[in-house]
Protein backbone atom coordinates (compact mmCIF):
# COMPACT_ATOMS: atom_id res chain seq x y z
CA UNK A 1 0.00 0.00 0.00
CA UNK A 2 1.39 3.67 -0.90
CA UNK A 3 1.38 5.88 1.96
CA UNK A 4 2.95 8.47 0.66
CA UNK A 5 1.34 12.06 1.24
CA UNK A 6 0.78 14.26 -1.67
CA UNK A 7 0.22 17.70 -2.38
CA UNK A 8 -2.79 18.86 -4.06
CA UNK A 9 -4.49 22.33 -5.44
CA UNK A 10 -8.06 22.66 -4.76
CA UNK A 11 -10.15 24.52 -7.13
CA UNK A 12 -13.84 23.35 -7.20
CA UNK A 13 -14.58 25.68 -4.18
CA UNK A 14 -14.21 28.44 -7.32
CA UNK A 15 -17.25 27.31 -9.00
CA UNK A 16 -17.29 28.30 -13.01
CA UNK A 17 -14.31 31.06 -12.60
CA UNK A 18 -10.56 28.50 -11.53
CA UNK A 19 -8.99 30.72 -13.47
CA UNK A 20 -8.48 33.51 -10.82
CA UNK A 21 -6.06 31.09 -9.02
CA UNK A 22 -4.20 30.69 -12.01
CA UNK A 23 -1.38 32.43 -10.19
CA UNK A 24 -1.44 31.42 -6.79
CA UNK A 25 -1.30 27.68 -8.29
CA UNK A 26 2.12 28.87 -9.79
CA UNK A 27 3.25 30.33 -6.81
CA UNK A 28 2.83 27.17 -4.63
CA UNK A 29 4.02 24.80 -7.30
CA UNK A 30 7.23 26.89 -7.50
CA UNK A 31 7.41 26.90 -3.69
CA UNK A 32 6.99 22.86 -3.59
CA UNK A 33 9.45 22.47 -6.41
CA UNK A 34 12.03 24.69 -4.91
CA UNK A 35 11.83 23.24 -0.55
CA UNK A 36 10.87 19.96 -1.62
CA UNK A 37 11.37 18.91 -5.04
CA UNK A 38 7.52 17.45 -5.01
CA UNK A 39 5.28 18.06 -7.68
CA UNK A 40 1.62 20.04 -6.92
CA UNK A 41 -1.32 17.54 -8.24
CA UNK A 42 -4.25 19.59 -8.75
CA UNK A 43 -8.07 18.33 -7.81
CA UNK A 44 -11.72 19.88 -7.98
CA UNK A 45 -12.28 18.09 -4.61
CA UNK A 46 -10.71 17.76 -1.54
CA UNK A 47 -8.65 14.89 -1.47
CA UNK A 48 -8.63 12.51 1.56
CA UNK A 49 -5.43 11.51 3.42
CA UNK A 50 -3.30 13.82 1.59
CA UNK A 51 -2.11 17.84 2.08
CA UNK A 52 -4.52 19.80 0.21
CA UNK A 53 -3.80 23.98 -0.41
CA UNK A 54 -7.08 25.28 -1.11
CA UNK A 55 -7.58 28.88 -1.88
CA UNK A 56 -10.08 30.48 1.01
CA UNK A 57 -13.70 31.05 -0.92
CA UNK A 58 -16.48 28.64 0.51
CA UNK A 59 -20.59 28.57 0.30
CA UNK A 60 -22.34 26.61 3.19
CA UNK A 61 -21.90 23.14 1.10
CA UNK A 62 -18.17 23.50 0.98
CA UNK A 63 -17.40 24.10 4.54
CA UNK A 64 -19.72 20.73 5.03
CA UNK A 65 -17.09 19.18 2.78
CA UNK A 66 -14.40 20.17 4.36
CA UNK A 67 -16.05 19.24 7.99
CA UNK A 68 -17.01 15.92 6.39
CA UNK A 69 -13.73 15.11 5.11
CA UNK A 70 -11.40 15.73 8.12
CA UNK A 71 -14.18 14.11 10.27
CA UNK A 72 -13.67 10.89 8.69
CA UNK A 73 -10.27 11.17 7.67
CA UNK A 74 -8.35 13.14 10.60
CA UNK A 75 -4.92 12.68 8.49
CA UNK A 76 -6.03 14.50 5.45
CA UNK A 77 -4.36 18.05 6.35
CA UNK A 78 -5.90 21.49 4.82
CA UNK A 79 -3.62 24.53 4.38
CA UNK A 80 -6.21 27.40 3.80
CA UNK A 81 -4.64 30.55 1.43
CA UNK A 82 -6.50 33.52 2.83
CA UNK A 83 -6.31 36.12 -0.32
CA UNK A 84 -8.02 38.43 1.86
CA UNK A 85 -8.02 41.20 4.11
CA UNK A 86 -9.69 40.75 7.45
CA UNK A 87 -11.29 43.98 8.77
CA UNK A 88 -13.96 44.12 11.77
CA UNK A 89 -16.11 40.90 12.26
CA UNK A 90 -15.83 40.60 7.53
CA UNK A 91 -13.59 40.91 5.22
CA UNK A 92 -12.39 43.93 3.22
CA UNK A 93 -14.58 46.65 4.81
CA UNK A 94 -12.00 49.64 4.87
CA UNK A 95 -14.71 52.55 4.88
CA UNK A 96 -18.52 52.17 6.06
CA UNK A 97 -18.81 54.56 3.35
CA UNK A 98 -19.31 53.37 -0.16
CA UNK A 99 -17.66 55.26 -2.69
CA UNK A 100 -20.01 54.46 -5.48
CA UNK A 101 -22.52 57.52 -7.01
CA UNK A 102 -24.98 54.96 -8.14
CA UNK A 103 -26.06 53.03 -5.19
CA UNK A 104 -29.45 51.81 -7.16
CA UNK A 105 -27.77 50.52 -10.14
CA UNK A 106 -25.55 48.26 -7.87
CA UNK A 107 -27.94 47.06 -5.71
CA UNK A 108 -29.76 45.97 -9.13
CA UNK A 109 -26.73 44.51 -10.84
CA UNK A 110 -26.12 42.34 -7.16
CA UNK A 111 -29.70 41.12 -7.47
CA UNK A 112 -29.61 40.38 -10.93
CA UNK A 113 -26.44 38.18 -10.57
CA UNK A 114 -27.34 36.35 -7.02
CA UNK A 115 -30.86 35.18 -8.09
CA UNK A 116 -28.60 34.04 -11.15
CA UNK A 117 -30.92 35.82 -13.89
CA UNK A 118 -27.55 37.17 -15.60
CA UNK A 119 -25.92 34.24 -15.58
CA UNK A 120 -29.71 32.37 -17.16
CA UNK A 121 -29.63 35.26 -19.67
CA UNK A 122 -26.17 34.49 -20.95
CA UNK A 123 -26.88 30.41 -21.23
CA UNK A 124 -30.50 31.01 -22.74
CA UNK A 125 -31.21 34.18 -24.52
CA UNK A 126 -28.97 34.59 -27.52
CA UNK A 127 -30.87 38.10 -27.97
CA UNK A 128 -27.61 40.23 -28.24
CA UNK A 129 -30.07 43.17 -28.05
CA UNK A 130 -30.70 42.01 -24.36
CA UNK A 131 -27.01 42.13 -23.55
CA UNK A 132 -26.29 45.07 -25.34
CA UNK A 133 -29.02 46.79 -22.76
CA UNK A 134 -27.54 45.30 -19.96
CA UNK A 135 -24.25 46.37 -20.80
CA UNK A 136 -25.20 49.96 -21.96
CA UNK A 137 -27.01 50.83 -18.81
CA UNK A 138 -26.16 48.76 -16.15
CA UNK A 139 -22.58 46.86 -16.85
CA UNK A 140 -20.41 49.56 -18.51
CA UNK A 141 -21.76 52.06 -15.76
CA UNK A 142 -20.82 50.49 -12.87
CA UNK A 143 -18.29 48.01 -13.71
CA UNK A 144 -18.10 45.02 -11.21
CA UNK A 145 -19.83 46.09 -8.02
CA UNK A 146 -17.80 42.40 -6.03
CA UNK A 147 -15.76 44.66 -4.25
CA UNK A 148 -18.62 47.00 -3.27
CA UNK A 149 -20.87 44.26 -2.07
CA UNK A 150 -20.79 44.28 1.67
CA UNK A 151 -23.19 40.94 2.13
CA UNK A 152 -20.83 38.73 -0.23
CA UNK A 153 -17.89 39.79 1.67
CA UNK A 154 -20.12 39.02 4.87
CA UNK A 155 -21.34 35.77 3.98
CA UNK A 156 -17.63 34.72 2.90
CA UNK A 157 -16.31 35.74 6.25
CA UNK A 158 -18.79 33.41 7.99
CA UNK A 159 -18.32 30.59 5.95
CA UNK A 160 -14.36 30.88 6.28
CA UNK A 161 -14.94 31.23 10.42
CA UNK A 162 -16.80 27.71 10.02
CA UNK A 163 -14.53 26.17 8.04
CA UNK A 164 -11.75 27.65 10.26
CA UNK A 165 -11.69 24.47 13.17
CA UNK A 166 -10.67 21.87 10.43
CA UNK A 167 -7.65 23.78 8.73
CA UNK A 168 -4.04 22.75 9.90
CA UNK A 169 -2.94 25.80 8.76
CA UNK A 170 -3.91 28.94 7.49
CA UNK A 171 -1.55 31.12 5.11
CA UNK A 172 -1.67 34.72 4.77
CA UNK A 173 0.05 36.16 1.24
CA UNK A 174 0.76 39.66 2.76
CA UNK A 175 2.32 41.15 5.85
CA UNK A 176 -0.56 43.68 6.02
CA UNK A 177 -3.40 41.05 6.52
CA UNK A 178 -1.67 39.52 9.11
CA UNK A 179 -2.69 41.65 12.27
CA UNK A 180 -6.31 40.83 11.22
CA UNK A 181 -5.81 37.07 11.09
CA UNK A 182 -4.50 36.92 14.99
CA UNK A 183 -7.56 37.98 16.50
CA UNK A 184 -9.15 34.89 15.31
CA UNK A 185 -6.04 32.60 14.68
CA UNK A 186 -3.16 31.31 17.03
CA UNK A 187 0.23 32.59 16.01
CA UNK A 188 1.04 29.13 15.69
CA UNK A 189 -1.38 28.19 13.21
CA UNK A 190 -0.65 31.19 11.18
CA UNK A 191 1.93 31.89 8.47
CA UNK A 192 2.82 34.07 5.82
CA UNK A 193 3.60 32.99 2.56
CA UNK A 194 6.06 35.95 0.73
CA UNK A 195 4.98 35.88 -2.77
CA UNK A 196 8.56 35.70 -4.05
CA UNK A 197 10.03 34.25 -6.89
CA UNK A 198 11.01 30.48 -5.84
CA UNK A 199 13.71 30.07 -8.31
CA UNK A 200 17.28 31.29 -8.68
CA UNK A 201 17.25 31.13 -12.55
CA UNK A 202 16.04 34.24 -14.48
CA UNK A 203 14.90 33.09 -17.36
CA UNK A 204 14.03 35.14 -20.39
CA UNK A 205 10.88 34.67 -21.80
CA UNK A 206 10.14 35.25 -25.69
CA UNK A 207 7.60 37.84 -24.79
CA UNK A 208 10.19 40.08 -23.64
CA UNK A 209 11.86 40.30 -26.94
CA UNK A 210 8.63 40.79 -29.12
CA UNK A 211 8.56 43.78 -31.09
CA UNK A 212 5.08 43.38 -32.46
CA UNK A 213 3.91 45.70 -28.99
CA UNK A 214 0.59 46.83 -30.11
CA UNK A 215 -1.28 47.40 -26.52
CA UNK A 216 0.14 50.79 -25.14
CA UNK A 217 -1.37 49.86 -21.47
CA UNK A 218 -2.93 46.31 -20.13
CA UNK A 219 -4.87 45.89 -16.88
CA UNK A 220 -5.87 42.86 -16.02
CA UNK A 221 -8.19 42.48 -13.13
CA UNK A 222 -11.91 43.22 -11.80
CA UNK A 223 -13.03 45.93 -13.66
CA UNK A 224 -14.60 48.00 -11.36
CA UNK A 225 -15.99 51.52 -11.05
CA UNK A 226 -13.07 52.96 -9.91
CA UNK A 227 -10.56 51.34 -12.33
CA UNK A 228 -12.70 51.93 -15.03
CA UNK A 229 -12.67 56.02 -14.00
CA UNK A 230 -8.55 55.54 -14.45
CA UNK A 231 -8.72 53.60 -17.32
CA UNK A 232 -11.20 56.14 -19.46
CA UNK A 233 -8.53 58.81 -18.90
CA UNK A 234 -6.62 57.05 -20.40
CA UNK A 235 -8.11 55.56 -23.37
CA UNK A 236 -9.32 59.19 -24.19
CA UNK A 237 -5.66 60.27 -24.73
CA UNK A 238 -5.76 58.34 -27.17
CA UNK A 239 -3.99 55.44 -25.81
CA UNK A 240 -4.90 51.79 -26.77
CA UNK A 241 -5.67 50.19 -23.35
CA UNK A 242 -6.98 46.97 -23.00
CA UNK A 243 -8.61 45.73 -19.54
CA UNK A 244 -10.63 42.90 -18.26
CA UNK A 245 -10.41 39.43 -16.26
CA UNK A 246 -9.12 36.94 -19.31
CA UNK A 247 -8.55 33.19 -19.88
CA UNK A 248 -4.56 32.54 -19.10
CA UNK A 249 -3.95 32.09 -22.46
CA UNK A 250 -5.40 35.22 -23.44
CA UNK A 251 -3.95 37.48 -20.48
CA UNK A 252 -0.04 36.17 -21.23
CA UNK A 253 -0.63 36.84 -24.85
CA UNK A 254 -2.17 40.53 -23.90
CA UNK A 255 0.98 40.66 -21.60
CA UNK A 256 3.43 39.90 -24.19
CA UNK A 257 2.13 42.35 -26.67
CA UNK A 258 1.73 45.38 -24.32
CA UNK A 259 4.14 47.87 -23.66
CA UNK A 260 3.27 48.82 -19.92
CA UNK A 261 1.22 47.20 -17.88
CA UNK A 262 -0.40 48.48 -14.89
CA UNK A 263 -1.28 47.47 -11.40
CA UNK A 264 -4.59 49.35 -10.27
CA UNK A 265 -6.53 49.36 -6.56
CA UNK A 266 -9.97 48.09 -6.41
CA UNK A 267 -11.14 51.29 -5.44
CA UNK A 268 -9.77 55.04 -3.47
CA UNK A 269 -10.39 53.81 -0.04
CA UNK A 270 -8.39 50.34 -0.91
CA UNK A 271 -5.05 50.39 1.37
CA UNK A 272 -3.25 48.52 -0.59
CA UNK A 273 -2.07 47.18 -4.42
CA UNK A 274 -1.98 43.91 -5.42
CA UNK A 275 1.34 42.04 -4.22
CA UNK A 276 0.39 38.76 -7.00
CA UNK A 277 -0.51 41.18 -9.91
CA UNK A 278 3.19 42.94 -9.37
CA UNK A 279 4.70 39.47 -8.74
CA UNK A 280 3.38 37.80 -11.84
CA UNK A 281 3.99 40.99 -14.15
CA UNK A 282 7.83 41.14 -12.85
CA UNK A 283 8.32 37.40 -13.37
CA UNK A 284 7.23 38.20 -17.11
CA UNK A 285 9.53 40.65 -17.29
CA UNK A 286 7.27 43.35 -18.05
CA UNK A 287 7.42 47.23 -17.21
CA UNK A 288 4.69 48.32 -14.58
CA UNK A 289 3.20 51.34 -13.51
CA UNK A 290 1.37 50.81 -9.91
CA UNK A 291 -0.59 53.25 -7.89
CA UNK A 292 1.67 53.24 -4.28
CA UNK A 293 1.13 50.98 -1.06
CA UNK A 294 -0.35 53.16 1.41
CA UNK A 295 0.85 52.22 4.66
CA UNK A 296 4.35 50.27 3.56
CA UNK A 297 6.06 49.54 0.65
CA UNK A 298 6.03 45.84 -0.82
CA UNK A 299 8.93 43.89 -1.67
CA UNK A 300 7.62 44.03 -5.25
CA UNK A 301 6.75 48.34 -5.47
CA UNK A 302 11.15 48.68 -5.06
CA UNK A 303 11.06 47.34 -8.86
CA UNK A 304 8.19 49.21 -10.37
CA UNK A 305 7.01 52.98 -11.27
CA UNK A 306 5.27 54.10 -8.33
CA UNK A 307 2.58 56.86 -8.92
CA UNK A 308 -0.36 58.35 -7.26
CA UNK A 309 -4.13 58.72 -8.81
CA UNK A 310 -3.39 62.08 -9.67
CA UNK A 311 -0.20 61.73 -11.69
CA UNK A 312 -0.93 58.40 -13.06
CA UNK A 313 -1.79 59.60 -16.64
CA UNK A 314 0.62 62.22 -16.76
CA UNK A 315 3.49 59.28 -16.08
CA UNK A 316 1.93 56.48 -18.55
CA UNK A 317 2.22 59.64 -21.16
CA UNK A 318 5.39 59.92 -20.56
CA UNK A 319 6.80 56.52 -20.37
CA UNK A 320 4.45 55.38 -23.20
CA UNK A 321 7.55 56.30 -25.88
CA UNK A 322 10.02 55.46 -23.48
CA UNK A 323 12.35 52.90 -26.08
CA UNK A 324 14.09 50.99 -23.15
CA UNK A 325 10.61 49.89 -21.92
CA UNK A 326 12.12 46.52 -22.45
CA UNK A 327 15.57 45.97 -21.01
CA UNK A 328 14.15 47.86 -18.01
CA UNK A 329 11.48 44.89 -17.67
CA UNK A 330 13.84 42.42 -17.99
CA UNK A 331 16.50 44.47 -15.56
CA UNK A 332 14.08 44.47 -12.89
CA UNK A 333 12.85 40.67 -13.03
CA UNK A 334 16.46 39.91 -12.79
CA UNK A 335 17.02 42.25 -9.36
CA UNK A 336 13.48 41.42 -7.90
CA UNK A 337 14.87 37.67 -8.53
CA UNK A 338 18.50 38.31 -6.99
CA UNK A 339 17.25 40.70 -3.99
CA UNK A 340 14.47 37.99 -2.98
CA UNK A 341 17.20 35.17 -2.26
CA UNK A 342 17.51 35.64 1.57
CA UNK A 343 13.64 35.84 1.58
CA UNK A 344 13.54 32.23 -0.64
CA UNK A 345 16.26 30.54 1.61
CA UNK A 346 14.28 31.35 5.01
CA UNK A 347 10.89 30.15 3.68
CA UNK A 348 12.43 26.91 2.69
CA UNK A 349 13.44 26.57 5.79
CA UNK A 350 10.08 27.64 7.54
CA UNK A 351 8.40 25.32 5.42
CA UNK A 352 10.22 22.28 5.64
CA UNK A 353 9.87 22.38 9.43
CA UNK A 354 6.11 22.82 9.08
CA UNK A 355 6.01 19.46 7.04
CA UNK A 356 7.74 17.62 9.25
CA UNK A 357 6.05 18.79 12.45
CA UNK A 358 2.30 19.27 10.72
CA UNK A 359 1.87 16.94 7.54
CA UNK A 360 1.80 13.35 9.46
Amino acid sequence: MDNTKYFYFIYGNHGDFPEQLEDYYFLIKDLLAYSLNKPLLVSKELVSGHCNFIIECFNPSFVSQIETIKNNSPKTNIICIATEFLTQDTFNLFNKENEYSNQTLIFLDSILHQTGIVKLGKKFFSDTSLKDLYKKYIKNKIGSSHYANTGYWKERYNNFIKSLPYFDQVWTVSPSQKEGYLRIIESSNLWTLPIVPYTDLCEEFSSTKNNNFNIDLLFTGTLTPYRIQILEKLKNKKLNVVSGFFPSFLKNAYISQSKICLNLKPNSKWPFTSIMRLHTLLMKGKYVISEKYDDEISIQNKFVNEVTLENIVSVSLDQINNPNLVDIGIEMKSKYIESTKIIREKVKGDFLEFIQSKIT
